[in-house]
């Protein structure tokens, strides 16, 4: 018999939610479109205006996206909110030191803007958008600079599955109730993370193929490291995050990982007879993925034995 609520039990004991939080400001706000001249009736248009067009907030925006990218690649795919990573147990140690590194990076990034906010000089943010906005400056749209600085952050904390035991003491029928919610809610998460983890594969190997297929006319495709990179730190992490132990899976991955070996990424891009023999492995790899990821599932997933 398939016990169905260790699916639960399996959450809880391999994996935790990481919530990654960071704060930024806005740059973005409401234009007068009175100045505008056009024909269009300007009750149906929306003007806005970037009141800080700084390359020091671009630098600490792609920051934010980089560690959200690294989280994506360490968690399992999962249909949680963004910011919210479904982390491998074995996996936290190393995230979390990724982000108290990360920390001291953003927020060294955001001093180096806050200097430029600071600045009353022509090169600073404030002067020189009252240059560039014209008449659409308002010097309202800038706040004290403590208020801003305040205004950034980073934090993260973890947090666990569980059906809060303290509702047995108010109603047991309501705490078996929230209980199987959390079964049904355990299996359906599984059964995500089996579906989308393939997927993700899929997807790479998918794109290591196409970038290894000829233009039409021909010639090459150009392509970066990352064609390599991304593919081997999924398989790197790939045994942290099949918490759902989909054997089927680990046989491409493993498939995956030897024709990566001794792939040379100049020689990829100059030697076509390597450049073909590559692709075509890929290729028959891409085609067992394909068969696996159109597979439905069969039944439920379970940690236990059937007797």
């Amino acid at each position: 018999m398939v016990i169905v609520e260790q699916s639960v039990a399996a959450v809880e004991q391999m994996t935790v939610i990481l919530n990654l939080v960071h704060r930024m400001p806005g740059t973005r706000v409401k234009a007068d479109i009175s100045t505008v001249e056009t024909k269009a009736d300007k009750e149906l248009l929306r003007l806005t205006k970037d009141v800080l067009g700084a390359e020091s907030y671009k630098a600490i925006r792609a920051h934010k996206g980089d560690t959200a990218a690294q989280m994506r690649a360490w968690s399992l795919p999962s249909m949680l909110r963004n910011g919210m990573y479904l982390m491998p147990l074995t996996l936290v140690e190393k995230a979390t030191q990724y982000l108290e590194k990360r920390q001291v990076e953003y927020l060294a990034l955001v001093q180096t803007f806050m200097a430029e906010y600071r600045d009353e000089s022509e090169d600073g943010i404030i002067p020189r958008a009252r240059r560039r906005l014209a008449d659409q400056f308002d010097e309202s749209n800038y706040p004290d600079s403590t208020e801003l600085e305040n205004m950034f952050g980073i934090s993260w904390r973890l947090l666990t599955f569980s059906t809060p035991t303290k509702l047995r003491s108010i109603s047991r029928q309501l705490y078996e109730a929230e209980k199987q919610k959390a079964v049904e809610a355990g299996k359906e998460l599984l059964e995500s993370v089996r579906v989308l983890l393939r997927a993700e594969m899929k997807k790479l190997v998918d794109h290591m193929v196409d970038m290894l297929t000829p233009r039409t006319d021909g010639k090459r495709r150009g392509f970066h490291d990352t064609l390599t990179e991304n593919l081997a730190e999924f398989l790197e992490t790939f045994e942290h995050r099949n918490i759902v132990k989909d054997d089927d899976l680990t046989k491409l991955a493993g498939k995956a990982a030897d024709l990566l070996k001794g792939v040379d990424v100049e020689l990829l891009r100059e030697d076509d007879d390597v450049r073909k023999s590559v692709h075509d492995d890929f290729e028959k790899l891409k085609g067992q993925l394909d068969k696996l990821v159109a597979e439905r599932p069969k039944r439920a997933i379970s940690f236990t034995d059937e007797e």
